[in-house]
């Protein structure tokens, strides 16, 4: 089991060392330290990296733009523009 220090795992996940640390110093991801270093394995780079995932949006449904919805005729009129 390879470990990797603070800088290597930033550049792995595509982030700065400062973000990083912050993140770690609240609780947010795992990681382990040693001494005054943090160390990360694989596996917390790529815990890290699935809880940062963005989900894929979802479809607009355009019914909801129609004149009968909740909207405001201006607000129906923009959506309808795009």
């Amino acid at each position: 089991m390879a470990l990797m220090g603070l800088a290597d795992a930033a550049k792995e996940i595509g982030t700065t060392e400062r973000w990083l640390a912050n993140q770690l110093r609240s609780g947010k991801f795992p990681a382990h330290k040693v001494g005054r270093r943090w160390r990360f394995t694989d596996a917390d780079v790529a815990e890290i990296i699935r809880r940062c995932a963005v989900p894929a949006a979802l479809p607009t449904d355009t019914r909801l733009c129609t004149p009968t919805s909740s909207m405001t005729p201006t607000t129906a009129r923009r959506m309808g523009a795009r």
